[in-house]
């Protein structure tokens, strides 16, 4: 009886993973497979990815583009070293956007559901992070890093 129940909670956390990972990855891939139109920075965003791709040192490709976030730039050139498309990267800036979102709303569920957290983001805010990818990103590390400190602050 005990060993049963051991392993119905074993499927329940791996059920739970497994909805975990496709609410994050799903909404990613259509990030990813977004047309450059979709996204006023979109075609910008492009840009400086397929930039990226020619340049053979960071610090060359910093110094071309100074204007811009060094964060974003090193994002760039990391997907582009591995060999990226326009679409992986598209991909892994969002799932990066919605990854430190869910980790965020995890980190504070004793006080909200982390499932609320992501359907308001997913229905009020999803569509804004696809035009101001930069600002989202920026939203979302902040957000984890003030999560990280409650919780490190013993307040979650």
């Amino acid at each position: 009886m005990e060993s049963c129940k051991e392993e119905l909670l074993q499927d329940a956390k791996f059920l739970r993973y497994l909805c975990s990972a496709i609410a994050v990855t799903l909404p990613a891939l259509l990030a990813g497979y977004r047309d450059e139109v979709i996204g006023t920075d979109t075609a910008n965003y492009v840009f400086y990815f397929e930039q990226a791709v020619t340049y053979n040192s960071f610090g060359d490709y910093y110094n071309d583009f100074i204007f811009i976030e060094p964060g974003f730039l090193m994002l760039n050139y990391i997907v582009s070293l591995l060999g990226g498309s326009t679409i992986t990267y598209l991909f892994l800036v969002h799932l990066l956007i919605v990854t430190t979102i869910y980790i965020s709303a995890f980190l504070w569920r004793r006080y909200m559901d982390p499932t609320w957290v992501m359907f308001i983001f997913y229905f009020i805010m999803f569509n804004e992070s696809l035009n101001a990818v930069r600002q989202y990103a920026a939203i979302a590390m902040v957000l984890l890093a003030f999560s990280l400190y409650a919780v490190k602050q013993k307040k979650l």
